[in-house]
């Protein structure tokens, strides 16, 4: 192998070694209620920081929220404003009554 190929090999293993380990910081933000593709450009460019950022972070409850609402598997007590399974007819916080209502298709 000449010394170019080497250089090469070697600086598309650190790139494909450097977005496989940016994938990690925006995987656990995302976990937390956050954009992955902001919190894996982070990674690319500060790694450590950005894991350590990740790890730290406070977990976004309104959005994870959102994301369990868009599933159509929950909905939000009219009373209490909890999620609760589609298919409840009491509250499993408020112990009121809800409206039954049609399972969505899959």
């Amino acid at each position: 192998m000449s010394d170019y190929e080497i250089f090469l090999y070697v600086t598309w293993s650190l790139i494909t070694w450097l977005l496989l380990l940016s994938w990690i910081p925006g995987y656990i933000a995302y976990r937390k209620g956050r954009q992955f593709g902001t919190w894996f450009i982070y990674g690319i460019f500060l790694w450590i920081i950005a894991f350590i950022h990740a790890l730290f972070l406070v977990q976004d409850q309104g959005t994870l929220d959102d994301r369990k609402l868009a599933t159509g598997k929950v909905q939000r007590c009219p009373y209490c404003k909890e999620l609760v399974h589609y298919e409840a007819t009491i509250c499993k916080f408020c112990r009121s009554y809800l409206a039954p209502k049609e399972v969505p298709a899959p």
